[in-house]
């Protein structure tokens, strides 16, 4: 296994316009992986008063630098071995569009700190947290918190309508460490 120090460090980053989901996970030599850092970026529409002034493609960029300084904080607080960014099928239109941009950028990141970056696709993660191809957020979520020791202390003061988005996050870097454990 790849390490830092005594143990591995992988990103998991869950990408969207409005909602961006981040966690640290590591694993130690034996295996136990732990919460190192959750975090939860939100992003708003301009309103319509203040689209009048500004046009909407700014505004898109308004949330995109917001998303990234998100990434960047977090980012700024570890040391990971490598970035692990969920995949969304991005949907059509300008919101599949804007998803693929925020996917890109998510990896620009990784690609930047000269480390491995890895995609993950959405069935991955029920796949790999449920041992199934389906099952709700919520059956995602618990098992997670039994997989990842600390999660659900770090995920505490987080709104329930946006723990999907840091499960997410932590699935996806938990298939990372999986990666790099060679299982």
């Amino acid at each position: 296994m790849n390490l830092r120090g005594d143990k591995a460090i992988v990103l998991g980053i869950d990408p969207g316009i409005a909602n961006l989901g981040l966690a640290r996970i590591s694993m130690n030599a034996d295996g136990q992986c732990t919460a190192d850092a959750i975090k939860f970026v939100k992003t708003n529409k301009a309103t319509k008063k203040e689209l009048v002034a500004l046009r909407v493609s700014a505004d898109d960029v308004r949330r995109a630098s917001t998303l990234w300084d998100g990434m960047i904080a977090m980012v700024e607080r570890i040391d990971a071995i490598a970035y692990e960014v969920y995949q969304p099928f991005p949907g059509k239109g300008a919101n599949g569009i804007k998803v693929g941009a925020i996917c890109g950028m998510a990896m620009a990141l990784g690609f930047s700190l000269k480390v491995p970056v890895y995609a993950v696709r959405p069935e991955d993660i029920k796949h790999e947290t449920l041992g199934r191809r389906s099952g709700t957020k919520t059956e995602v979520r618990e098992a997670l918190y039994k997989r990842i020791s600390g999660l659900r202390d770090q995920c505490s003061g987080i709104a329930k309508s946006h723990l999907e988005h840091v499960s997410d996050a932590a699935a996806v870097a938990l298939i990372g460490l999986k990666i790099f454990a060679g299982y």
